[in-house]
């Protein structure tokens, strides 16, 4: 904080000092909150290495380089012990080890996707990627599927009939469904001919008969039960001349329960060619078959029954009887029928039995008829949309369960829904059953289920997978009434957010609903979960950046970068800006395109080369608003084609030359060649060799700007347009660069345990280039506007953090006189000396306090900046102070 006194005396000293230094902003104005510097450059408070002074924030290292864009990074935790980094670059999709990073050579993709920026969430220990077109999952070995394709992840298929009744819904992932049949009783569903009549024989006991046909039939199936007026009644007989004189008929196969065959029934029916009759059936009436030439196959499933007189007169093809065992009294019964030439076979087998089953769902195709698991041959009847099977024997199937596979029919929704098919947009546009969920590329899991939107031609629709269960099917079963939609136009849903036990969805734009609602679960009649509005917010459009800040939910809009504030003892929360200090600096960038995320209590937005840290620990009231104090981090990127920096050396080697600059950047091109065995660098210029040393610096080339950031909770990552992957040094605290490592003498062991979590400077580049460190008090007129001071000579004070700075710039920039620099520290004068990267008492102090040269005079407000350019050369500053006297009023 800043201190002053509160009368001014013309001939008295009063001290000013900054000793609470804190982030800054593009704020330059005289009523700037005084304890916070008007403006950091690559600056922050490193909380885990002391955390007291605003110092250089350390550099960054390129980790691999793609050569395509990096369309996003995500983090993969194996069992809680092993942690993996997955990158999607152009089409490609890599994993890496996280620890193995550093020196990783580029390997083969894991899989392929859309070259497009996507998203991904964490479902157990699996990752999944969307792109808008697919579903990528990556399991713990680092195995890629895609959700439904060729080889890939195959989406759950539910079963959405059990018996015919509904049991689950469709699963808008699959192009597939079950209906499931348990056969405790097969009978019931013995196939029957479409189109047969009925009539009631006896209403108590609910039994028919049937009494004909609607329409031609070549095969004739009599059916065990018929449905008449919605009641089940028992097919116990066929009536007299039901099908006389028929022309169609070729085949009759009676099933379980038939008693009788009437008189008459099927005389005259010149094509039938085989009758197959069950065990069931004990009378035949007279003339039943009188006339049917053509019969040739006649099978009794019974040895006891009772023929009627003439029932086969005239069937003069038929030769042979089946019967399943010996018929008792053959001639007694024959005799009158028509049989009495004919010949007996025993066949050793059983009636079989034909089962017909009507699927409930709207399908296209049958694809697979199984009976336990076990594939059976079937039969698709199209007229009715009816599968036919055929069993040996009825005691084999029962309790089995008989599962039908259906291709559903796209962009329809099953039966026994509202009918209303909400996979088409009001432009007409129809989304096929998988592409409502993969064209969604926005994603959240929440509740134990996965949360997706995003898809452009669903703009306002949420979808949400069922529960899991110990099948784990819950990231790829994503029910047909599973959905909520927010809001009445087209507005797009741009963020899904977990928050304070609720599921915040952030609306590009507000119809009517909000443009940030939240839903939470709610049990419905059947059991089933909905996910209601519980709160909304209103008329603040949000971009798409959302992320949760510990107790703040921060997003991006047009306003700024905002948060929900709590406003009220009932928990209201109201929007608030967070970012009025940056915003001038954000406003001059698309705010469309930042970036949000959380990383050491950090929240990292980043747009383009710049990167802005807001601090969690650290904030302040302006206005009665919570403010974040703010940390600018500029050049955040890398370069193409740069050169190696060369410096001019003071070693002493005969038949080269040492310049008059000594450490300085060496210009023209540098050469090499051997000398006594050891290769030499220098620079010919005229009859001079100028002997230089090369650096780890680099300067120059095409500037490849950042596109996205990332954090694992660790390590800060960060992504170029070019391709690039890059992360922040601060993973290496307390490691030696290999510089030091190759030094004789050297103890890793020994370098850890004295730098603790200190970074050496070496890791204090941005991709091996200089980077600009800079802090600048904020205009300071003392709060005496109206009266001009002069500095007290030489009391212009520096407590400075030391990390190893070979010289940081000092200036002075008053109302009077401009800007102009004071000197550059360290000086011989000053309290330390310049560093050697190598000298552990340089690099260990906790501070170096200086005192500058400074005696301005006449000044109304001033300010002090302190700047490094140099290659590796952080600093801190813990305070700045100064004192001033009184001279008079502004004239």
């Amino acid at each position: 904080m800043s201190t002053n006194r509160s009368v001014p005396n013309r001939n008295s000293e009063y001290a000013r000092s900054f000793s609470r230094i804190r982030g800054g902003g593009s704020d330059s104005s005289t009523d700037a909150i005084e304890s916070r510097f008007g403006m950091l450059e690559n600056m922050y408070i490193d909380y885990e290495g002391g955390g007291d002074a605003v110092e250089s924030i350390p550099g960054f290292r390129r980790l691999l380089s793609f050569g395509m864009n990096i369309n996003g990074i995500y983090h993969q935790r194996v069992n809680g012990a092993f942690d993996y980094l997955i990158v999607h670059a152009g089409k490609y999709i890599f994993r890496f080890k996280k620890d193995e990073l550093d020196g990783a050579k580029l390997k083969s993709a894991i899989a392929v996707m859309r070259d497009t920026r996507s998203a991904a969430f964490t479902f157990e220990s699996s990752l999944y990627i969307i792109d808008g077109e697919s579903m990528l999952r990556i399991n713990e070995s680092g195995a890629a599927f895609k959700v439904g394709e060729a080889g890939g992840l195959t989406p759950y298929i539910p079963t959405t009939f059990l018996n015919g009744e509904p049991r689950e819904k469709r699963n808008l992932l699959s192009r597939y469904a079950y209906e499931r049949f348990v056969l405790d009783s097969p009978r019931d569903y013995i196939y029957g001919t479409r189109g047969l009549k009925f009539s009631v024989t006896d209403e108590e006991e609910r039994l028919c008969a049937v009494v004909g046909c609607e329409m031609p039939v070549r095969e004739l199936h009599i059916p065990t039960y018929a449905l008449i007026s919605g009641k089940k009644y028992r097919v116990t007989e066929i009536y007299d001349r039901a099908f006389s004189n028929n022309k169609t008929v070729e085949t009759l196969i009676t099933n379980i329960g038939l008693k009788r065959i009437g008189k008459g029934a099927f005389s005259g029916c010149t094509v039938l060619k085989e009758v197959n009759l069950s065990y069931t059936v004990s009378e035949v009436g007279e003339e039943a078959f009188r006339g049917c030439a053509l019969l040739g196959s006649l099978h009794f499933n019974t040895a006891s029954f009772t023929l009627g007189a003439g029932c086969f007169v005239d069937c003069t093809a038929l030769n042979t009887v089946f019967f399943v065992t010996a018929p008792v009294n053959t001639e007694l019964v024959f005799a009158g029928t028509g049989l009495e030439n004919a010949d007996i076979v025993i066949e050793n087998t059983n009636e079989k039995l034909t089962l017909s089953f009507k699927p409930r769902g709207h399908f296209s195709d049958i694809t697979e008829v199984k009976l336990d698991g076990v594939s059976l041959n079937y039969v698709v009847d199209r007229t009715d949309l009816t599968v036919r099977i055929t069993v040996e024997r009825e005691f084999e199937i029962k309790g089995k369960t008989l599962t039908l596979k259906l291709s559903v029919l796209e962009g329809k929704d099953l039966e026994y829904g509202d009918g209303k098919d909400f996979l088409a947009t009001e432009m007409g546009v129809s989304v096929g059953i998988p592409g409502a969920i993969l064209g969604c590329t926005v994603a959240a899991a929440y509740d134990g289920r996965v949360f997706l939107s995003g898809n452009p031609l669903l703009p306002g629709v949420v979808f949400y997978s069922e529960k899991n269960t110990d099948n784990g099917y819950a990231p790829i079963y994503f029910s047909a009434d599973s959905y909520f939609i927010d809001g009445v136009a087209n507005n797009p849903i741009t963020a899904l957010l977990v928050t304070h036990g609720s599921l915040a969805v952030f609306k590009e734009k507000d119809d009517g609903m909000g443009t940030i609602l939240y839903h939470e679960p709610k049990e419905s009649a059947n059991n089933r979960s909905t996910y209601p509005i519980s709160y909304s917010h209103g008329s603040i459009p949000t971009f798409g950046a959302a992320v949760n800040f510990f107790d703040e939910i921060i997003f991006a809009t047009e306003r700024g970068i905002c948060a929900l504030d709590k406003t009220s003892s009932q928990g209201f929360r109201e929007v608030r800006c967070r970012s009025e200090l940056i915003n001038p600096m954000l406003f001059a960038s698309d705010l469309k395109r930042v970036r949000l995320t959380e990383w050491k209590g950090y929240l990292v937005a980043e747009i383009g080369d710049t990167v802005f840290l807001a601090d969690s620990r650290d904030s302040y009231t302006r206005d009665g608003i919570r403010q974040y104090e703010w940390y600018r981090l500029t050049n955040i990127g890398t370069y193409k084609n740069d050169v190696r920096v060369f410096r001019y050396s003071d070693e002493k080697i005969e038949g080269y030359d040492n310049h008059e600059n000594i450490d300085a950047i060496a210009s023209g091109e540098a050469y090499s060649e051997l000398c006594n065995g050891r290769t030499v660098y220098f620079i010919p210029e005229g009859d001079k060799k100028w002997l230089v040393c090369k650096t780890e610096e680099f300067t120059g080339g095409s500037f490849d700007p950042c596109s996205t950031v990332f954090s694992d909770g660790d390590r800060l990552y960060f992504a170029t347009e070019g391709g690039d992957l890059c992360v922040f040094n601060t993973d290496k605290r307390g490691v030696a660069p290999d510089c030091l490592k190759l030094a004789e003498g050297f103890s890793e062991t020994e370098y850890a345990s004295a730098m603790g979590k200190r970074i050496h400077p070496y890791f204090y580049s941005f991709d091996r280039h200089a980077v600009s460190y800079g802090a600048c008090t904020p205009w300071d007129n003392c709060g005496l506007p109206y009266l001009t001071k002069s500095s007290v000579r030489n009391t212009l004070t520096l407590k400075l953090r030391a990390l190893g700075a070979r010289g940081i710039s000092a200036y002075l920039e008053t109302d009077k006189g401009g800007i102009r620099e004071l000197c550059r520290i360290p000086l011989a004068t000053l309290s330390f000396d310049c560093i050697d990267f190598s000298d552990m008492t340089s690099l260990l102090g906790d501070y170096s306090t200086v005192t500058l040269p400074e005696a301005e005079k006449d000044w109304t407000e001033k300010r002090i900046i302190l700047s490094s350019k140099e290659f590796c050369s952080p600093f801190g500053v813990y305070s700045v102070s100064y004192r001033y006297k009184i001279k008079g009023k502004i004239k």
